[in-house]
């Protein structure tokens, strides 16, 4: 300690590599700690007050490619029917189910998708897992009634009391729902896609936003 007042006395009549090399002994490491713990805290105080906004939808769609002017226009027009932010929708088309399974998983296991569109033969593969609300459960008898030609019913994930030893004796085997939507049966969709075929939608048992995906589901299906 003696040592340091000594040296501060001095001070003056240091020469510039003495005060650099003092310096770096006895202040250095304060000063870095110190703009450390005040770096994090403004980091801390900046995510605080500026939260980032999350997903109001994510539509996940299998072996189809969309229009991209096609695809922003059918998007800006939901969003301005349903007072939603265009920003914070998005619709990851032109997957392959095999290839990109282990993103997929990750994707439900996470809860981060809303709604899945698949070819119908893929589809009945999904339901029988579990993946998705009977259709019963998420929309009107009217609105059904009315969608009753494109309705795609296929067995569920068997249900049971007990914790299954091998869940995957279970997928398929359970009561058949309508579980799907023959969603490429509405004008808008067929406007969209640039693939051929029947496209089923489903809306995620776990998915983060079910309400927006249902609305997604009526504005396809309405227009």
């Amino acid at each position: 300690m003696n040592e340091k007042k000594e040296l501060k006395k001095q001070w003056k009549s240091m020469s510039p590599k003495e005060k650099i090399g003092y310096f770096k002994d006895y202040y250095l490491l304060r000063v870095a700690g110190g703009a450390l713990i005040a770096g994090l805290l403004f980091t801390m105080i900046w995510k605080a007050l500026h939260p980032v906004p999350e997903r109001q939808l994510f539509v996940y769609i299998f072996n189809d490619v969309l229009s991209d002017e096609a695809e922003k226009e059918t998007v800006e027009a939901f969003c301005r029917e349903y007072g939603l932010r265009p920003d914070l929708i998005e619709i990851s088309d032109g997957h392959d189910p095999d290839a990109d399974a282990l993103l997929f998983a990750t994707f439900t296991g996470d809860e981060q998708l809303d709604l899945v569109i698949c070819r119908e033969k893929d589809f009945a593969a999904f339901a029988g897992e579990g993946m998705f609300f009977p259709l019963e459960d998420v929309f009107t008898e009217e609105e059904l009634k009315d969608w009753s030609n494109s309705v795609v019913s296929c067995p569920g994930l068997l249900e049971t009391d007990s914790a299954p030893e091998d869940i995957y004796e279970y997928y398929g085997k359970g009561e058949v729902k309508d579980f799907g939507l023959r969603i490429s049966d509405s004008e808008t969709y067929r406007k969209l896609k640039k693939s051929d075929g029947d496209y089923v939608c489903g809306i995620l048992g776990l998915g983060a936003n079910p309400e927006n995906a249902e609305n997604f589901v009526r504005f396809m299906m309405e227009q």
